[in-house]
């Protein structure tokens, strides 16, 4: 059961930035038809991959941050 429950947190532990950097991609590329600093958002997003992952995550929680 050990072995189960591991699984489970090992596959959480990479579904869960990965699903919160595509949060991040669709709504930067959303926004960016209203405004210009989303493409800035994205852009940092995508190379400093944390930024992204915290963006996302925030999204999930009901904050914006542009």
């Amino acid at each position: 059961m050990s072995n189960f429950f591991g699984a489970i947190a090992g596959a959480a532990f990479f579904l869960v930035p990965a699903a919160a950097l595509i949060t991040h991609v669709v709504f930067c590329i959303k926004a960016a038809a209203y405004t210009g600093s989303a493409i800035a958002l994205l852009i940092a997003g995508l190379f400093v991959f944390p930024v992204g992952i915290v963006h996302g995550v925030s999204l999930w929680l009901g904050f914006t941050w542009i």
